[in-house]
């Protein structure tokens, strides 16, 4: 004969503490359909009141149950943050593989024609856009606000108060209400509030006056704007009128723009790699590129990734005729992206000759030298045609006239560039480095 004992007390409505020979638990629900929490684990229970008919399931919560489900949880994390780290790596990659994916889209004759409209005046126009006062004045009292919170009058109000509180229960409780401590701390502490008081209403006050004086500057800002704006546009559509017209002062001025832009665009890349243009132009317009490419080395990651069931990255080294492969789809899709960029600087643009080439050892001299490793001519009317975002580099770029010899390896071998002889009404030439 073995004793029993269990007391159960009901803590709040729906929720009683149940205490037995084994431990506590506690139990939620109502009749019918309870939860009940102990050292066992969870107990969830379903019954029909009055038929003696119930359903229990139990959730172990044994030490090696939950050591077996925190390791599977882990596992499960491990997986997760292996195959993020995996993704990011790769999209960052495919900024130099799939360079010629992230190209601009093709301008339009539809948006050269919007150039030579004149715009209706708006500060937008001019990169600004007018604040309401209302906005303004929030924005000077959120400031406000926030320097007066690490002023010395509120740090000096708040330890104040603090020290009146402990002088108040010390003193004015433990001796007598009355005590001078207690007075004193009370008089101090009324003093520093209308003194805080009086600071913040002065600096709400000039928050106020400053918002004031920076909105009547806008408005004066954007007056001024305004009344300039018809001279601007003159100027603006003469300008964008030379441009389409190729005029080679104002296309050289817009290629000297965009190269610097796509230089700047490449090295924020987050797999990012250093290249170099110089550019000659002609009346004819044809732009002739020199391209300074990244060395393989530089921009090929060397090994293939996976994440195994375990959580852990395995890590393959590449093979050879692989990373020349991806080499040839970086440094072939990086003349498509650039060419891009030059036929959308000017409709005048009508043929861009890429010379792409690389330092390398050589055999003769045993120096370190500038080698072209592909020359290919770009016109305008087959290059439209192209979906930049779907082409294999290696194969569209046969359609062109091309100067490369890349063999089943992927390997680029030397060889000599178009002749700028070709082109012999060179006007400028500009960028060089």
């Amino acid at each position: 004969m073995s004793f029993r004992f269990r007391r159960s007390v009901k803590i709040a409505p729906g929720l009683r503490l149940n205490v037995g020979k084994t431990g506590m638990s506690v139990s939620a629900g109502v009749r019918g359909a309870r939860v009940t929490i102990g050292k066992r684990g969870v107990t969830k229970t379903l019954g029909i009141p009055g038929t003696g008919i119930s359903y229990s399931t139990r959730t172990s919560s044994s030490s090696r149950g939950m050591r077996a489900e925190e390791r599977r949880i882990e596992k499960e994390l491990r997986i997760a943050s292996a195959e993020a780290e995996l993704d990011q790596e790769q999209r960052a990659y495919e900024q130099f593989t799939k360079i010629h994916a992230f190209a601009p889209e093709a301008t339009v004759k539809e948006e050269w024609h919007k150039l030579l409209c004149e715009r209706d005046f708006s500060p937008a126009i001019y990169g600004l856009e007018s604040p309401s006062l209302k906005r303004l004045v929030s924005d000077h009292r959120k400031k406000f606000i926030y320097e007066f919170k690490k002023s010395y009058w509120t740090k000096a109000y708040l330890a104040l108060l603090l020290t009146s509180t402990v002088l108040y229960f010390i003193y004015g409780l433990a001796l007598s209400k009355g005590s001078i401590p207690t007075i004193v701390s009370a008089v101090l502490l009324v003093a520093f509030t209308i003194r805080g008081i009086q600071n913040f209403t002065k600096g709400w006050k000039q928050a106020r006056s400053k918002a004031d004086t920076d909105f009547q500057n806008f408005n004066d800002e954007i007056g001024q704007l305004e009344s300039q704006h018809p001279e601007k546009e003159k100027i603006r559509i003469h300008d964008a009128k030379a441009l389409i017209d190729g005029q080679p002062d104002y296309v050289e001025k817009e290629l000297e723009s965009v190269f610097a832009d796509i230089e700047a665009s490449l090295a924020d890349l987050d797999h990012p790699f250093e290249t170099s243009i110089s550019f000659e132009a002609d009346k004819n317009g044809c732009v002739m590129v020199d391209l300074d490419l990244p060395e393989i080395e530089d921009v090929i990651i060397t090994n293939s990734k996976k994440v195994l069931k375990s959580g852990k990255i395995s890590e393959k080294n590449k093979t050879k005729k692989l990373m020349n492969e991806e080499y040839a789809h970086g440094v072939l899709g990086l003349g498509f992206y650039i060419s891009q960029y030059i036929f959308n600087s000017s409709p005048s643009i009508n043929e861009v000759v890429v010379s792409a080439y690389t330092q390398r050892i050589s055999k003769k001299s045993g120096n370190i030298e500038d080698e072209y490793i592909y020359s290919v001519q770009f016109d305008k009317r087959r290059f439209e045609k192209l979906n930049l975002k779907n082409i294999d580099p290696t194969e569209s770029v046969k359609q062109f006239p091309i100067e490369m010899n890349l063999n089943r390896s992927f390997e680029f071998k030397p060889i000599e560039p178009f002749s700028k002889k070709v082109h012999s009404d060179l006007l400028y030439k500009a960028n060089e480095n």
